[in-house]
């Protein structure tokens, strides 16, 4: 399920009373699993994702975590910090609930949202000019995007692009990707045309920032929906 040397990512929400009727701030760590002890996570000291900086965690903190299968599904869970491991300073123990408190999150359920990324495409085609769009939906597998009139693209050609990532702690990521075309998409009236495509040769940190990113998207608009309804 997890392995030894497998990512953990943690989520801390920070609570700001002094601000009107109180926000929090949801900051997310990463860390690497290093050891298991007597039913314990022994952790690298986490990292901020944005910061790079060492985060410092007192015993007994709760922490929501996640970690990606190698079945490429997300696997989420509730976690506590348990001080540090006899003998390793640069250690942070983390309660394990079990793999049966596991949920695990279908990779259809979380792959593919429909987001609005700034994207810059430029066909390997030289007859073919560059374009600056949109994404309607990204996944770990591929995206699609909004094509201009005239756009030359045909199924199975190849192309590069860059994709603008924001992340939730507020960080950018200038993702540089090479895709293959799915499908093209045509619209009627003043619809523009889509194309489907899907990620070559992506590298496992851009498709972890991907999944992260839809992930933590979901995850947004379920608690959205939530207060809703409380």
């Amino acid at each position: 399920m997890i392995n030894i040397g497998d990512t953990i990512h943690l989520e801390l929400e920070e609570v700001h009373a002094s601000l009107e009727r109180g926000s929090s701030e949801v900051k997310t760590y990463r860390c690497k699993l290093i050891d298991y002890d007597n039913g314990l996570f022994v952790v690298d000291p986490p990292v901020n994702a944005e910061t790079g900086r060492t985060g410092f965690f007192l015993e007994g903190v709760e922490l929501s975590a996640w970690f990606i299968g190698k079945d490429e599904a997300v696997y989420t869970f509730e976690t506590e910090v348990k001080g540090r491991k006899q003998g390793q300073v640069r250690s942070i123990l983390l309660t394990d609930p079990g793999r049966d408190c596991y949920i695990r999150v279908q990779r259809r359920n979380y792959v593919r949202i429909n987001t609005a990324l700034d994207a810059a495409v430029y066909p390997q085609k030289s007859e073919v000019l560059p374009f600056v769009s949109s994404t309607i939906d990204i996944s770990g597998g591929g995206m699609a995007v909004l094509l201009p009139a005239g756009h030359g693209l045909n199924q199975e050609d190849m192309i590069n692009a860059w994709v603008v990532l924001h992340t939730a702690e507020g960080g950018i990521h200038y993702l540089h990707l090479s895709c293959s075309v799915v499908r093209i998409m045509e619209a009627e009236g003043a619809a523009k045309d889509r194309c489907s495509l899907r990620f070559d040769n992506i590298s496992d940190g851009d498709r972890q920032l991907i999944i992260k990113y839809c992930f933590e998207q979901q995850l947004q608009a379920r608690k959205h929906i939530n207060s809703r309804n409380h």
